[in-house]
């Protein structure tokens, strides 16, 4: 859950020490903030647009295809919140 909440908050410096400790970089929490859905590290940061942590996830070797209830993936949030910023996961 730690590493979720530190993805959502941007903080690039905490994710790769989590990381180094062991998290589990795919490892997902309930959100029942909002739909009741699984929701991973990769999400969060896609969500919130913070894509120097997206880009140490994914070398974490995060999934970038899981999906959550909802049928969304990351690039399909990140798309959303701040792709006209530059993009977020992958080149365009």
């Amino acid at each position: 859950m730690q590493l979720i909440s530190t993805a959502n908050d941007g903080d690039v410096a905490t994710v790769e020490k989590l990381l180094k400790a062991g998290a589990k970089v795919d490892r997902g929490a309930y959100n029942v903030h909002e739909a009741p859905t699984i929701i991973a590290p990769l999400m969060a940061a896609a969500n919130a647009g913070h894509a120097t942590v997206i880009a140490v996830l994914l070398k974490a070797g995060a999934k970038m295809n899981r999906t959550t209830t909802g049928g969304l993936t990351p690039q399909s949030v990140c798309s959303r919140t701040v792709w006209a910023q530059g993009g977020c996961i992958g080149a365009r």
